[in-house]
């Protein structure tokens, strides 16, 4: 990780320069409500993070153009070291994610349905979905993961930015896989997707949950807190009243809260806060014997996914 960070520190400073010139960024209502009105709540690595004072939703503002957003997604050398050095090999581990959001979203697919999936990356779903029989296409925005994916599982990846693609034939079910936190204008992407769905066509994705146990301890300094790639930050209420703008109705929620924990602890290890909680969970990981410390894992990991306090929302809308 030390190289990829030092990669996206120059590829950041670049962008940057870009962004902080009048062509390079433009600034938006909230992204939930489209108010206008917003309170600065902080800025963070150049960027500023502000709160809607009607909705409550935090949002960057203001955002880098499309044509800037797609430079960093398919230009920057830290992103291609990323899908090489970091996803490619981690890729049978990372696989078991999809593996078990194929399991979750079973219930919602019916026979004959054709999947898009926005964000398609490396091609970790597409295979879920291959094995489950579904028939899955994806949109993807980098051109080496495109060709990547096209060649190693032999269906259609469109290249682009969603809102631009024009698709071949209508989808009975999109999904998206921590995508929506990237969009600049998410209602407009989400009114697009359901022009290409039928009435009581299937919407399905997961994304950070700024109401999660892990964001509400780690604050700013969470690393999924990171802009020009995260811009939205939702939560249940935010994301009813977005599906809700763009025509759908939010139908099923779960917070899966998998890595919450494991996140908390990465983020105290880091050595950037100092606080008595920071110290009580220090003091409990160091007690608690090494083979113990799953069971620990497994208590907390139950109780807030009981109590929908993950940092990770898995929803399901149905196009009205």
């Amino acid at each position: 990780m030390e190289e990829y960070n030092k990669l996206r520190a120059q590829d950041l400073t670049e962008f940057l320069s870009r962004f902080h010139m009048s062509e390079g960024h433009l600034n938006r209502n909230c992204p939930v409500c489209s108010s206008g009105q917003a309170s600065k709540a902080f800025d963070k690595e150049g960027f500023d993070f502000v709160t809607c004072d009607s909705c409550d939703c935090l949002y960057v503002n203001p955002v880098p153009t499309d044509e800037l957003l797609t430079m960093y997604y398919d230009g920057f050398s830290s992103m291609e070291f990323f899908h090489e050095k970091i996803l490619k090999p981690t890729e049978e581990e990372r696989k078991k994610i999809f593996y078990r959001r194929a399991q979750d979203m079973k219930p919602f697919v019916k026979p004959g349905d054709k999947i898009l999936e926005i964000g398609s990356s490396i091609g970790f779903f597409i295979e879920a979905a291959l094995k489950e029989g579904w028939d899955v296409s994806g949109v993807e925005i980098n051109s080496n993961l495109v060709e990547y994916t096209q060649k190693k599982y032999n269906v259609k990846i469109y290249q682009g930015m969603f809102e631009h693609v024009n698709f071949d034939h209508c989808y009975d079910m999109v999904v998206m896989w921590e995508v929506l936190e990237h969009i600049v204008e998410p209602c407009s992407l989400l009114k697009k997707i359901a022009q290409a769905l039928p009435k009581g066509g299937r919407f399905v994705g997961t994304l950070p949950n700024i109401e999660g146990i892990e964001f509400k301890v780690c604050g700013k300094e969470h690393e999924m807190i990171e802009a020009p790639g995260h811009l939205n930050y939702f939560s249940i209420k935010t994301l009813e009243k977005l599906f809700d703008r763009a025509g759908f109705k939010l139908t099923y929620f779960s917070t899966p809260g998998i890595l919450d924990f494991i996140n908390i602890m990465n983020d105290i290890h880091k050595g950037e806060r100092d606080s008595i909680g920071d110290s009580f969970l220090t003091q409990l990981q160091n007690s608690i014997p090494n083979e113990d410390w799953d069971e620990v894992d497994a208590v907390f990991t139950k109780v807030i996914q009981k109590n929908k306090l993950s940092g990770n929302i898995f929803i399901v809308a149905e196009k009205l």
